[in-house]
């Protein structure tokens, strides 16, 4: 039993190892700038170990960005519990401003991702619409007052923005504790902007 599962554990570390290897070689170059003998070196595998777990470095990039999407799951569905769904927003930026690591990755990937030709091009656009529409109905829940979805989208749109514009500004310099503060206290200012606009018809 144990000769038969210790090189499946070996393989499930190896891969993750190259993950991780990869996020780190993503969030400094970029994707554009790292190449898979740069992955592989990072990982301390062979070119061909590497090849055995991902065969392109698109394969590479999907299985960080899945990873990715698992941390930021928390706005697939309204919050219960503590707090309303501004309330678990607030929770996920406080969380990404404390990994300096992520939010440059995340950065560097969406600046990436403007090119027409980038493999997160068309990723990158449907996250948008997919965050747009789940903010957008996480907000009819925190309303006190009647709005439509029409109504509520240019809020879920600045929403987005202040996100995404906030974790930009922190990764232009080393982010240290005193930056991310800023970050969470400048994200919950939105967040009581956005209170006061749904508080009112």
């Amino acid at each position: 039993m144990t000769e038969t599962t210790t090189p499946n554990v070996r393989g499930v570390l190896r891969r993750a190892s190259i993950i991780d290897a990869a996020r780190a070689l993503f969030s400094e170059v970029g994707y554009r700038g790292a190449t898979m003998a740069q992955i592989a070196a990072r990982a301390d595998v062979t070119h061909a170990g590497l090849l055995y777990h991902f065969s392109t470095k698109d394969a590479v990039l999907d299985a960080v960005l899945a990873e990715h999407r698992e941390r930021t799951a928390v706005l697939a569905e309204t919050p219960e519990g503590d707090g309303d769904y501004l309330d678990r927003l607030d929770r996920v930026v406080a969380q990404n401003a404390n990994e300096a690591d992520w939010m440059r990755l995340s950065s560097l990937l969406l600046g990436e991702a403007v090119a027409l030709d980038h493999p997160l091009h068309g990723v990158q656009e449907t996250r948008y619409q997919d965050l747009e529409r789940r903010i957008t109905t996480g907000l009819l829940g925190v309303s006190h007052q009647p709005h439509d979805n029409v109504a509520l989208a240019p809020l879920a749109r600045l929403l987005i923005a202040a996100m995404d514009g906030l974790q930009l500004q922190a990764t232009l310099t080393e982010v240290d504790a005193a930056r991310a503060a800023r970050m969470r206290s400048d994200f919950s200012v939105m967040i009581e902007l956005i209170r006061a606009r749904l508080d009112t018809v």
